[in-house]
């Protein structure tokens, strides 16, 4: 299973190479959009088979596509949130921003559940970034077949997360995003991107010890374990149960809180932190960290701190950097 929660989509800006939400090309049928996700590992697009689950998406037809072949194997992707989308499985060309990636397996949809829907996802597909052995198609994701390809010649990918100039910075860093110098984490499973983290702090005070991750940038929020979430939410005065795994927090309340990779403290601001403002009470808002009742064994690390820091992803070295935005 590949894990899939709270999806964000966003249409961001395109640089260099390419945003987190991009055009895409099979062959030369060329696509509006797809979400780029750390946390999975396969490529697929609506087909024009798809029932109306894929309405209002831009469909991929591979008969369209003279490098395209039926690889007569269906698929089945289910996510963390319970989305799921089936298909049938093909290899063809894909180009991302000039770089060429072929042959390329991609599944072709012909159902998307509603958490793929035009109303809740508007990006028209997925490209998983995580690494092989999480693809459940069995073959190489496509930023490992780019770098096998030599399409690419350092096996890094870059990636800041913002409302604006939000961007994907394929085969290296974008060194005008960020400042200082990274702090590495090396990855223990080459499946997700999962790196250990030292310690969550709220004021200065840890409140974990250490823990695994998941490095996601497909989730809106920090996913952790209840436990630890209420203990988290002891340590912020004012803080209470929401409901379904959620917190609430004074909007004004909100102190210091930090995440520890590789012994240095990266600071979730408060803005960042609030998810949503309490529909019953508008001095107070929803935290960006929510429990789950299932332990999964490890964290996963969203949007809600990744777009405090500029992130390398480092295929090459199995490791993950850290390092504070410009």
């Amino acid at each position: 299973m590949v894990r899939r929660y709270f999806r964000r989509c966003s249409t961001l800006d395109l640089h260099r190479l390419a945003p987190l939400f991009s055009p895409i090309s099979c062959k030369l049928i060329l696509l509006s959009g797809v979400d780029f996700d750390t946390g999975s590992s396969d490529l697929f697009l609506p087909g024009p088979h798809c029932d109306s689950s894929c309405e209002n998406h831009q469909i991929y037809d591979p008969s369209a596509s003279s490098a395209s072949s039926d690889l007569g194997q269906t698929f089945n992707l289910q996510y963390g949130d319970n989305s799921t989308v089936s298909g049938e499985q093909y290899s063809d060309q894909v180009t991302i921003a000039g770089l060429i990636a072929k042959p390329q397996t991609l599944g072709v949809a012909y159902q998307y559940s509603p958490g793929f829907q035009i109303s809740r996802f508007p990006a028209d597909g997925l490209m998983g970034m995580a690494f092989e052995s999480l693809s459940v198609y069995g073959a190489p994701p496509v930023f490992q077949n780019l770098i096998s390809m030599g399409q690419i010649n350092n096996p890094v990918f870059g990636v800041k997360l913002a409302d604006d100039g939000s961007e994907l910075y394929l085969g290296g860093v974008n060194r005008q995003l960020y400042k200082g110098e990274f702090t590495y984490v090396n990855v223990d499973q080459a499946a997700y991107w999962q790196v250990p983290m030292d310690a969550v702090t709220v004021s200065g005070q840890d409140v974990t010890g250490s823990v695994q991750t998941i490095i996601d940038t497909g989730t809106t929020l920090i996913v952790a374990d209840d436990y630890t979430v209420e203990q988290f939410y002891n340590h912020i005065a004012g803080g209470q149960p929401f409901g379904q795994g959620f917190y609430s927090v004074p909007c004004n309340g909100i102190p210091t809180i930090g995440l520890v990779f590789g012994g240095t403290s990266f600071a979730i601001s408060p803005e960042t932190f609030k998810f949503a403002t309490d529909p019953n009470d508008s001095t107070r808002c929803i935290g960006g960290l929510v429990s789950m009742e299932q332990d999964l064994g490890f964290w996963i690390i969203g949007d809600v701190f990744l777009r405090n820091v500029y992130t390398s992803f480092d295929v090459g070295g199995l490791r993950v950097g850290f390092a504070k935005l410009a």
